[in-house]
């Protein structure tokens, strides 16, 4: 627990990480043993033909044992299309030979399915050619990174995946994978045009915030839990580049705060486990019912005529109320943000 000094927040201030159940300090050193391992299972004639297996990309490192994959080389001769499988999730300490114990067989089954599998990435080649060249102007142009074919292991069937780097929350490049199975490359082809079209529509974000020389917004919400907690804007930023979210426990645990990227917004989250006050995605939720004229004098008021604790967005203005289930009270609130600077982090 890293604790603040100053008196107003120290029976809340400082915070405990809750990490994923699958990360763990030695993760790259894990990754590296899968691949090591699986290059082991199919070492000889099927390593000839696929060469070094290794983990396919993903946005956020830290999650990669969550839904893990591994991934062959382009394979001219398979029509350009990589292997990929995937192998479930790991959790610390799990053998590498658990994970894999299938992936000879399954290697074997894609490479004697070769015309067939030629035909699946030639398909999905015309799909990602001709959505990509819709919005050739965009910039930072998306990128592809990959044409892919995932077999199922209890099942002999494949499916088409098309691997782009585009703008995610946080306005920051990363991989997304589009999946369907091979007989619907409509569903493929609809996915990639809605990651394209997001991708255009944060481009124009990036470069708005780039002309402002900024980072994207910073809600309310999140100013004060890093304020409260003692985190610093430079830390929380980098661990939410690796994981994509961010949760802590504040108030001896008894209070989760969280962070995340909505598009360029970096949000907070509250959750009072004791109280049963819960703020998040622009509501305040309490178990609490209030009469109707009370509820309708609260509308157009800041949220500090509710609460005053330090890590809610006391500025946040009332717009509206309803219920909530049979015994709470659900508040829809303005949260005001402000500019993040760009010496925050890379652009």
């Amino acid at each position: 627990m890293r604790a603040k000094n100053d008196a107003e927040s120290a029976a809340i201030g400082g915070y405990i990480i809750q990490r994923s159940m699958c990360w763990s300090e030695d993760h790259e050193a894990n990754l590296r043993q899968v691949e090591i391992e699986a290059n082991r299972q199919i070492r000889g004639e099927l390593a000839e033909v696929f060469g070094a297996l290794s983990i396919a990309p993903k946005r956020y490192r830290d999650n990669t044992f969550i839904g893990l994959c591994l991934r062959s080389k382009s394979l001219p001769s398979f029509g350009g299309a990589e292997f990929r499988l995937d192998i479930g999730s790991g959790v610390p300490g799990m053998p590498a030979t658990a994970l894999v114990s299938d992936i000879r067989s399954t290697v074997q089954r894609f490479r004697d399915n070769r015309e067939q599998i030629s035909g699946f990435a030639k398909e999905a080649q015309a799909i990602a050619d001709k959505i990509m060249g819709s919005i050739s102007d965009v910039h930072p142009a998306p990128r592809l990174i990959a044409i892919s074919v995932f077999p199922r292991v209890s099942l002999k069937k494949f499916e088409m995946g098309i691997t782009l780097e585009v703008l995610g929350d946080g306005l920051g490049l990363g991989p997304e994978t589009i999946r369907a199975h091979v007989s619907n490359g409509a569903k493929l082809r609809r996915g990639l045009a809605d990651m394209l079209a997001t991708h255009a529509r944060r481009a124009d974000l990036l470069a708005q915030h780039r002309a402002n020389h900024t980072r994207g917004l910073i809600d309310q919400t999140a100013q004060n839990l890093l304020a409260v907690s003692g985190m610093k804007l430079t830390y929380a930023l980098d661990q939410l580049e690796r994981a994509g979210k961010l949760q802590f426990l504040l108030n001896g645990g008894r209070t989760t705060g969280r962070l995340e990227w909505k598009e360029d917004i970096l949000t907070g989250e509250v959750f009072e486990r004791n109280n049963e006050v819960d703020l998040r995605q622009g509501t305040f939720t309490f178990w609490q019912q209030m009469p109707q004229t009370i509820l309708a004098a609260l509308v157009g008021r800041p949220l500090s005529v509710m609460i005053a604790k330090p890590y809610f967005p006391l500025d946040a203005i009332i717009m509206d109320f309803s219920a909530f289930g049979t015994d709470g009270t659900r508040l829809d609130l303005e949260i005001p943000t402000t500019p993040l600077p760009d010496h925050c982090t890379h652009v």
